[in-house]
Parts: structure tokens; C-alpha cells; sequence
């Protein structure tokens, strides 16, 4: 009972550990983490995507995605994909789209790839790029300007859509497929571009080449502006910022310095800022980069992204981060976990391109990207696990050495009852017959008869019951002994020993050679009984002065020697045992017990010597007591 109460009262104070661990997490602050620190989550989507080639995303205004596909437009709302059907001419078709924007009159601008620029309102669907005569044109970006002026890249070109006129710039030249976005305000009313001749500025009407400021600025393939008003230039080799000069001339060059800012192993595939100042960049084959007050910050493969090949970046209204990869699909990166979209989700698109940020060329949305790690994830968590599994397993030990001990309570105090039950019954009833014995053998004495069978035959039978007393009262002895079960032979000699009544008259000393071997209980026992035996028999019939007991341990084997100075008797007298006198046969029955030899040297006035050697190997083998013949009782 009082271990159940203990194990209980440990419990509860473990649960008090563990709920103040709780408080410790619901109250701390997150943290802000770094892409190397973040932790992928899965989250999962019902329906899968009509093609696998995604070329861009974006938002509506009522938050639910829009995708372009090969096959035309889709919408994700979190669960499923739909096709958003495109009416061209009164019919739906469906178109390949590489582009779209939502204008300010929640108006749909859609750049096809191979049908130019279709402008979707709620009176229907308009091809603007037909209409001013320009057929089979391949649309690379649109871009909606702070005026409300449509930018239009196209394979062949830049174009503008200003007061339902289609205007051309020929000046800045083509734009092949590896110019992944390919215009950007500069904030002072002007416009750069990107085209497969290199960077341009156009302003006023004017569009004038900006040659590279520094090697990194060679081979552009990005211009984005971030939420911060600042101007970023991608390259093949790196990210630059063009920090705009105070009381400059009217050349572009004269306006901004280029400043390097991070260097990039493959080409950059995607540029993105967010309300906190930092701009994420996508490569071709390095995964994605942080640019932030902090230094750079680099995710990819090895760290948790599912590609490294990035194709696309967007920020939605819900301050989630989107990334389209070659072959990892597409992931959504919430609250600094990135969260892949591939197969198993439903998402078969193996290829994201160009991904855009709202008509003004700036982010949908601003995330702050915090995450806190999860609670099992808590040192104070695993401390809480630690301590509760050390408090069982102490419990545990305790209520099993606790039952231990009862049982072994018990099997003493069973031992002591029948100790007593032999000690007033069968002892009284030896000790009764011994005294018959004895009145009788006076009789025979009295009148003379002490030579005749009768005689000898009593004689026999008061050495039998002398003999079984003396073992009835080792029995007994053993039942009551409450020492500690040893398995070291030295120290139970010396306990025995050391309790015998008649020490104090006799000498007696023990000695051990040798390094001592520990031994199993049950062979200790049968050779302190055997020491046991040989000191009484000298005591009982020498009349020693001086008894020496000898205990050496050799290498393979132990030899125990009792040795006295007493009368001694003929070797001829061991059949003694036929007339009642049984401690020899005893000792020898033991001996073999334990799978060793017992030797005896005695010659009368010289004392007797009994020798018992017994091997390692023997006393671990099991014994048999079945081979064993005991002689002197007829068995």
C-alpha cells in the first residue's frame, strides 16, 4: 500500500513538471527562422491539375489561386483544382497560357503563347493583340504600371497598351525563353527591360541601353522591384541591387549604381520580396536564396526543398510563400515550413515557369515567416519523457525488490515454522526414544547381558538415533540460519565455526590459499556441512587439542583439509558405520554430490586428516541425485 501511495505522489509531481513545460511553451515567443532552419509539412490536396506544366500563378481578388497551364487557366482553393473555361469569339477553347493579370477593374489580361493578348471583362473576351494586327505572338510577361499601362513581353519584343493602342519599342530587341522577367519600374516614372541584347532603361518615350556596370551584371535574365521601392537585377552569375544616386544626370547609367549583392552557382529563375525586406531568389539548379538584413540564407535539396531546379516564386494574400520547382511540383512554404505539391497530392506538374507578383510588380502579399518549434521538438520535453521513464523504471525496481523481499519473508518464515515443528516433535520424539534406549542398555548391563544380540543390536540402535539427532539438529540449524546466503566458501566456514559451543575448549583455526573463487550457494552448502562434519566427528571421538581447517584454490580446482591431533583409530574401523556411526558415508555422499573425491589418513595416537577435492568444472554441472546410491540406509 505505502508503494502505491509512493509511486502515485511521484506521478503527480512528474505531471506538474510536465505542465509547467506546457505554460513554458504556449508563452514563448517564435523566432524567426532561417530557411536552413525550417521543417518540411506536407499538406495535402483532393483533384489533381489539368496539365502537368504550370507557367505561372497567381491570386483573384477573392484569395483563391489561378494557375496557367498548357491546357488554359485553373483555380486552386486550398482543396481541389477546377478549369477556368476561356470564351474566345462566343466558344470556349482551350488556349496555352504564360501569363495573366488582374487589372484594377478586376478586369483578366491573358497572355496566350501563340495567340497573343486576350482581355477578359464581363461583356466577354477581346484578342487586343489580333486587332492591332499582331497574329501567332508568344506571350512572355504582362505588366500593369503605377498609370495603368499594360506592358507586354512577347518573343518579339516589348509592346505597350496605352489608350486601347498597341505601341511598339523595337529599340530593346527580342526576348528569348531564358528571360524569366523581363520588366520592372525604376521608380521614377521609367521602365527597364531585359531582352536577349541586355538591359534597357526607357523613359520619355526613350528607350536607351544600360551597359554593365560590374562582370555580374553581364547575361541579365531578371529586373524586379520589391515592396521597399528597391530595384534588383538577376544574372546568371548573381543578384544585384541598382541603388538609384542622388543630383544625377539624365542617363540611365548615371541614375543607379550597381551594386553586387550575392552570388548565385546557376542562373537565377525567380526574384521575390517581402514586407520584411528580404528578397528570395530561385536558381536554375541551387534551390532558392534569402537576401535579408542578415546576410544570405541558402535552402536547397540537402536542406529539405524537393528540387533544386526553382522555376517560379509568388507571395499570397495569406503571407504564404509559393515555389515552383523542374521536378519537385510545387510547395506552399507556411509559417517557415515548405510543404511539397507533387504526385502524391495531386499535382502532377513536373515544371513551373514564371510566376508574377500583383499588376504593379509588387508582391500580393508581405509574409514575416516565423516558426516556433514544436512542442515534442522542446528540450524541456525530452527532459519532461527522461525524468518520467526514470521515475517508472526506479517505481518499477522498488515494487519488484519490495515483492522480492515479501516472498523471501515468506519462504523464511515458513522455514522457521517447520523448524520449530521439527524441533517439538520429532527432536522430543529422538530424544524420547534415546532415553529407552538408554534405560534398556543399563538393563542389560545389570544383569550381565551386555555380550548378547539383544545388546548389540540396542547399542546399534542408540548410535542411529545419536546419529539422526545430530543431523535433525543441523536441519534444523539451517532452516533457522537468517544469515545472508553467501556464496563465498572462507566466510561460511568461519560463521560456522565461529557458532560452535565448544570453540572456546578445543583451538581451532582456518586458513585459505590461494585467490578465492566465488561458488554457487548450493556447493557452499555441501562443503561447510562436509568441514561441519569432520570437526564434530574429532571433536565427539579424538579428544584433540588442536583441529586446523585448510582451504587452498588452485587453478581448476579447490581442496578443503581438516586436520586434528587427536587419538585417532585404524583404517580397518571405517566399517564402524555397519554399528551405527554414519558421519564418513555422509561426508562421502556429499563429496560425490558435488562431483569431487574425499580422502581420509588417520593412525591411532597420530589424529586424523579428511581431504575433499573438488573441480570448477564439476561443481557447475547440475547434480544428479538419482546415481547416487546412499548405502548406509539400504537405498
Amino acid at each position: 500500500m505505502h508503494a502505491v501511495v509512493g509511486f502515485a505522489r511521484g506521478l503527480v509531481v512528474l505531471l506538474l513538471v510536465f505542465l509547467v513545460a506546457v505554460v513554458a511553451h504556449a508563452v514563448e515567443p517564435p523566432t524567426n527562422v532561417h530557411p536552413s532552419e525550417s521543417q518540411n509539412q506536407d499538406w495535402r490536396v483532393e483533384g489533381s491539375l489539368p496539365q502537368k506544366d504550370v507557367h505561372m500563378i497567381s491570386q483573384r481578388p477573392d484569395g483563391v489561386l489561378v494557375l496557367a497551364t498548357s491546357s488554359g487557366l485553373s483555380t486552386f482553393d486550398g482543396q481541389r483544382f477546377q478549369s477556368l473555361p476561356i470564351e474566345i469569339d462566343g466558344h470556349t477553347d482551350k488556349v496555352a497560357v504564360n501569363a495573366m493579370l488582374y487589372g484594377r477593374d478586376n478586369d483578366l489580361w491573358i497572355g496566350t503563347d501563340g495567340h497573343g493578348v486576350l482581355h477578359h471583362t464581363s461583356s466577354g473576351t477581346e484578342n487586343i493583340s489580333e486587332r492591332a494586327g499582331r497574329f501567332n505572338e508568344r506571350v512572355r510577361m504582362l505588366y500593369q504600371d503605377a498609370q495603368g499601362v499594360l506592358w507586354i513581353a512577347t518573343q518579339n519584343g516589348v509592346r505597350r497598351f496605352i489608350n486601347g493602342r498597341m505601341e511598339i519599342l523595337p529599340e530593346a530587341g527580342m526576348i528569348s525563353d531564358d528571360i524569366v522577367a523581363p520588366i520592372a519600374e525604376d521608380g521614377r516614372g521609367g521602365m527597364f527591360f531585359v531582352t536577349s541584347s541586355g538591359l534597357f532603361h526607357w523613359q520619355g518615350g526613350l528607350v536607351r541601353h544600360v551597359p554593365p556596370g560590374t562582370p555580374a551584371a553581364k547575361s541579365p535574365v531578371a529586373i524586379y522591384r520589391d515592396p521597399q521601392y528597391r530595384v534588383w537585377l538577376g544574372t546568371t552569375t548573381g543578384v544585384l541591387q541598382l541603388v538609384p544616386r542622388k543630383n544625377s544626370a539624365q542617363g540611365p547609367s548615371d541614375q543607379f549604381t550597381m551594386v553586387t549583392k550575392a552570388s548565385v552557382p546557376s542562373p537565377v529563375t525567380a526574384m521575390v520580396g517581402d514586407a520584411a525586406g528580404n528578397l528570395w531568389v530561385g536558381t536554375r539548379s541551387d534551390g532558392i536564396l534569402r537576401l535579408g538584413p542578415d546576410g544570405v540564407s541558402h535552402w536547397s535539396s540537402r536542406n529539405g526543398l524537393p528540387d533544386d531546379s526553382v522555376r517560379s516564386l509568388f507571395v499570397d494574400n495569406e503571407q504564404n510563400l509559393w515555389i515552383g520547382m523542374l521536378t519537385g511540383g510545387l510547395s506552399r512554404w507556411r509559417n517557415g515550413a515548405l510543404a511539397p505539391y507533387g504526385k502524391p497530392e495531386g499535382f502532377h506538374a513536373t515544371f513551373a515557369a514564371n510566376t508574377l507578383a500583383d499588376n504593379h510588380g509588387d508582391p500580393a502579399a508581405t509574409p514575416a515567416i516565423l516558426q516556433r518549434s514544436h512542442f515534442y521538438q522542446t528540450w524541456y520535453f525530452y527532459l519532461t519523457v527522461a525524468l518520467l521513464a526514470a521515475a517508472v523504471a526506479v517505481q518499477l525496481f522498488r515494487r519488484r525488490v519490495q515483492l522480492m523481499k515479501g516472498r523471501i519473508g515468506i519462504v523464511l518464515e515458513e522455514r522457521n515454522r517447520i523448524a520449530c515443528e521439527y524441533h517439538d516433535t520429532l527432536m522430543a520424539g529422538f530424544a524420547a526414544i534415546s532415553w529407552q534406549l538408554e534405560a534398556t542398555a543399563k538393563l542389560f548391563q545389570d544383569t550381565d547381558s551386555a555380550a548378547t544380540p539383544a545388546a548389540k543390536s540396542c547399542e546399534l540402535a542408540r548410535s542411529m538415533v545419536s546419529h539422526c539427532q545430530a543431523e535433525a539438529r543441523r536441519i534444523i540449524w539451517d532452516l533457522r540460519d537468517t544469515e545472508e546466503v553467501t556464496n563465498i566458501l572462507s566466510q561460511a566456514l568461519y560463521r560456522t565455526l565461529a557458532s560452535s559451543h565448544i570453540q572456546g575448549a578445543i583451538e581451532t583455526t582456518l586458513d585459505v590459499g590461494g585467490e578465492e573463487v566465488a561458488l554457487s550457494p548450493g556447493c557452499v552448502h555441501h562443503l561447510v556441512c562436509i568441514g561441519q562434519e569432520a570437526v564434530s566427528n574429532a571433536i565427539r571421538h579424538a579428544q584433540p587439542s588442536h583441529i586446523s581447517v585448510h582451504l587452498k584454490y588452485e587453478t581448476n580446482a579447490l581442496q578443503l583439509t581438516i586436520r586434528d591431533d587427536g587419538r585417532g583409530f585404524h583404517a580397518a574401523d571405517r566399517s564402524a558405520s555397519r554399528r551405527g556411526h554414519f558421519g564418513i558415508p555422509v561426508m562421502e555422499e556429499r563429496a560425490r554430490k558435488l562431483g569431487g573425491t574425499l580422502h581420509l589418513q588417520t593412525s591411532v595416537g597420530v589424529g586424523t586428516e579428511v581431504t575433499v577435492r573438488v573441480s570448477f568444472n564439476a561443481m557447475r554441472k547440475p547434480v544428479n541425485q538419482e546415481h547416487h546410491v546412499i548405502r548406509w540406509i539400504g537405498i
